[in-house]
């Protein structure tokens, strides 16, 4: 929901688009020679179209800011959360700190740190490009 928040425009946000542009994403950061998209449409079993693919590419880069490389720190953070969180089988697992995979809320928390509510709500607001409701 969020990729929708930002980008109305966006077709469709199901976990399938999301994964399949995240996988083609990560694929093109780490290696040199990757698959074109023509490719990708054949790769994920025709379930999208070369213009489909594209899309989905650019809506995905456009939420990460054009932002895809990960800090080790932050990625090291993420990891021990995951691994003490999620490592055993439970009925009530925690829920990951946005700060830990959000840059948005990063920067968000560092501002309530120094500001007061009110104004850390219209921070995220404008962080997310989401107008705030009755405004």
């Amino acid at each position: 929901m969020r990729v929708k928040a930002r980008f109305p425009s966006s077709h469709g946000t199901s976990g399938h688009r999301i994964f399949t542009a995240a996988i083609i994403i990560a694929s093109k950061t780490l290696h040199d020679q990757t698959y074109t998209n023509k490719t990708w449409t054949s790769l994920v079993g025709g379930g999208f179209s070369l213009r489909e693919l594209n899309q989905m590419e650019r809506d995905m880069c456009k939420f990460l800011d054009w932002d895809l490389q990960i800090d080790h720190l932050d990625l090291e953070a993420f990891e021990k959360v995951v691994v003490a969180g999620y490592s055993q089988d439970s009925d009530n697992y925690p829920l990951i700190p946005l700060a830990l995979i959000s840059k948005r809320f990063k920067l968000a928390e560092q501002f309530s740190s120094r500001h007061g509510t009110a104004e850390v709500y219209f921070a995220v607001q404008k962080l997310q490009r989401v107008p705030a409701s009755g405004a």
